[in-house]
């Protein structure tokens, strides 16, 4: 985020941030496709704002626990994003892919 917020129009920092975003958001885009959610595209941007306040609470409060605590509180969440109501389904398929 620094380095982005920091660096001149153009900048190589620039486009590494975007090549590693564009990256990220690919990333949840193939985890979701398979989950059956209704509409993927919103739940895997969902999961990335989720995964950033993750990044930035381990960041900027030095709590290293932030991506288990989220990754412990989103089941429920995550379950209610696909079409098969099946808590295990939505569990398994979602979250054993995010890791801590």
């Amino acid at each position: 985020m620094n380095a982005v917020a920091e660096a001149q129009e153009g900048g190589p920092e620039l486009a590494a941030a975007a090549n590693f975003r564009a990256s990220l958001h690919g990333m949840f885009d193939d985890l979701v496709g398979p989950l059956g959610a209704q509409n993927p595209a919103l739940f895997a941007g969902q999961l990335v704002i989720l995964y950033d306040d993750a990044v930035a609470a381990a960041q900027m409060d030095a709590a290293p626990g932030a991506a288990q605590t989220a990754k412990t509180h989103s089941p429920r969440w995550c379950s209610r994003q696909v079409r098969d109501s099946s808590r295990d389904r939505a569990s398994t398929g979602c979250m054993s892919q995010m890791k801590s």
